[in-house]
Order: C-alpha cells, then structure tokens, then sequence
C-alpha cells in the first residue's frame, strides 16, 4: 500500500508540476539557500560539531556514517548527483550578477560535500553526468573561467580535509577511491587544469575546436576507465565480503532476491512487502555480519522488495520515458540540465537506496525537466 501511495503521489507531482508556469530561475533561488544550510551542517559534523544534537541516536563507531539532516551519506550521494548537474549547467550559462554568486558559494559547497560524503558511487552518479554532458560543458567557451574557478576551489578543499585537524576523524575512514583523491598527484592535476582553463579563459592559450573535440573523446576515455576501476573493485570487494565498496552488498543482494524468488507470494511478488518488512527478512545478516541492514542498497532491487514487480515496472517506465524525450529532444540548442542529474541520479541508485527525501526531489527534478522540455516549445 505505501508503495502504491509513493508512485501515484510521484505521478501526480510530475504531472501537476510539469503543466505549470514554472520560473526556473526563481526556484533555484529559493532551492540554493536550502542546499547551502545542509551542505554547512554536512562539514559541520564532518567536523565533529553535532548540530541540533542529531548524532545523539547514533553510535560511535557510525558517527561519520550520518551527516546533516539527510541521514546516511550514501542518501546524501543520491541528493548530490540530483542537484549538482543541473545547477553546474546552470551556472556555467547564467549571466546574471546575482544569480552566478549564488550558484558559485552552492556548487563549492556541494563540491565539500562530494568530498566528505565518502561514498564511491559518488563518482559513479558524477561520472555518467560528465561521460554524457562532457560536450555540452566544453563548448561552452564563454565559461572555462568558471570551470576553472569549481576546479581550484575543489583542489583546495580536499587539501584542506586532507590537513585540517578538525577533518582527521573524518579522514581516517577514507577508502577505496577517495584514497586516489587525497593524492597529491591527482592534486597537482586538478590544479593545473583549473590553470588551463583560466589561461584559455583569459585568451593566453589558444585552443583550436579540433582540441576539443579530441579533448572530449580523452576525458570520457578516462571516465570510462574510472569507472570499470570502480566497478572491478567492487566486484572483488563483494566477492570476498570484505568491508570496503562492496561492504558485503553481495550477501544483503543475495538475501534480497532469494527471499523475493522464493519466499513471497505470488500476491507479494507483484506488490512488495513495504518497507516495515524489509528489517525482518536481515536479521539473520545483521547477526552474521555483526553489522544492521535496513535497505537493500540498490534502489531498483528495494522497489522490487517493497514495491513488487508493478512498481519496479512502472519505474523503468517513467525512466524509460525520460530518455525518449531526451532522444526526441537531442537536437536542442541549449541541453536540459536536469535530465544529466537524473541521469547521474538513476546511475548511482544501483548502488544505493532511495530515502523519502531523495524520491521528493527525484519526482521534483524530472517534474522540471519535463517542464523545460515544455517551455522549449
């Protein structure tokens, strides 16, 4: 019943939102501050500080596991790869005095937080986004200034988590590919490409198109190459259920799926259990694995479990739908932003679990995105 009550709420939102009048400008004024209060209480208790005093329910050894009012960090990925690609485009066409401030202190922001929200399917969800709109953000000439400036900024924030005594906690529980970020040759590259993009900006290098053209084709290349990395250290991670990226999903996928297979009823199959039950079928893990599993940690298995196989179809059809129109619309001029963040967003959730206020603003952002393809024509 609650998964019924989710996607039909879902589908009335997108409808109701993406007929109206939406000035897209205004709510991202409205949206920003929102984002900037949580990405603060982010670092604030990424530095030991607890804000409203919401680690109080949480054990020690999970403190770093929850930041700011999101929950768990892996929730705080879905946010990020929702919001950060549309704002970024965004950004990098506004011209408006006011509006670029406030997207600028927002994006370095969310770039702290891509940094201490310590979840690889981070770059899973960033990755997608930059291996599909790579082109849409280095044709834009007119903008490398502001690449340049998201680039230093974010060099400068990894040094800072990286060397500040207030972030040693958090550092200390950096794996897997946050420990390629905190070296200082990935460092050192990411500062002399914000130079490169300053330096074109202002006009002291020339750069020919052809150069971006193949420039394109090398950073989706080492995109690519991320994330079959990525994907190969969790393979290994899961084989051998070790902590780390895989952090025993295997075994909680594997749990998952047997119990829907073979346990449910056929009634069950089709409409889920909700997401009350989901604790009861990992007991035994939580025992197993001297740990506690609440979801499924991939969002497409979980609406299967709670939802059945209607809502998990009638989700690969809204997706589905999505990316017809954006293959419909391909021809456009100026790129939806928010199709690249659900993109990002659809991307990561193999590897995470929806939360209620990553669905709010998954149903908010394709509502828009919907309605930009609208105010097109």
């Amino acid at each position: 019943g609650i998964g019924c009550f989710a996607n039909v709420s879902s589908i009335l939102t997108i409808l109701l939102l993406s007929a109206s009048e939406i000035d897209h400008c205004l709510f991202w004024r409205i949206f920003c501050p929102l984002l900037l209060f949580l990405s603060v209480l982010t670092v604030l208790h990424s530095c030991n500080i607890d804000v409203f005093h919401l680690h109080e329910m949480i054990r020690r050894t999970q403190y770093y596991d929850y930041v700011s009012t999101i929950g768990n960090t892996n929730w705080l990925t879905g946010l990020l790869c929702l919001v950060f690609p549309p704002l970024l485009l965004r950004f990098l066409n506004e011209e408006g005095q006011f509006d670029n401030i406030l997207y600028a202190v927002t994006l370095i922001m969310l770039e702290t937080n891509v940094i201490l929200c310590n979840s690889d399917a981070v770059f899973v969800g960033i990755g997608t986004f930059l291996l599909i709109g790579i082109s849409s953000i280095l044709n834009h000439r007119k903008a490398y200034g502001k690449i340049a400036l998201l680039l230093l900024s974010f060099a400068i924030e990894v040094l800072l988590i990286r060397f500040l005594p207030v972030f040693a906690g958090k550092y200390a529980t950096y794996d897997g590919l946050y420990l390629y970020l905190f070296d200082f040759k990935t460092i050192l590259s990411i500062i002399v490409l914000a130079a490169v993009f300053y330096l074109i900006h202002i006009e002291q290098l020339k750069v020919s198109q052809k150069v971006i053209s193949i420039s394109i084709h090398v950073v989706r290349i080492f995109i690519v190459a991320v994330l079959i990395h990525f994907l190969f250290g969790l393979i290994n991670s899961i084989r051998y259920y070790h902590y780390g990226w895989g952090n025993n999903r295997l075994k909680l996928w594997e749990t998952t799926w047997f119990a829907y297979r073979y346990y449910f009823t056929p009634f069950n199959q089709i409409i889920g259990i909700g997401p009350e039950m989901q604790a009861y079928w990992y007991g035994h893990l939580n025992n197993e694995l001297n740990t506690r599993f609440l979801v499924t940690h991939s969002e497409p298995l979980q609406i299967l479990f709670t939802m059945g196989a209607g809502g998990l179809l009638l989700y690969v059809m809204i997706v589905a739908s999505m990316v017809y129109m954006a293959i419909k619309k391909r021809d456009v001029k100026l790129p939806n932003p928010y199709f690249y963040g659900l993109c990002s967003y659809v991307a990561t959730s193999f590897f995470n679990s929806m939360n209620p206020v990553n669905l709010s603003i998954f149903t908010a952002i394709m509502a828009l995105c919907l309605n930009h393809w609208k105010q097109e024509k």
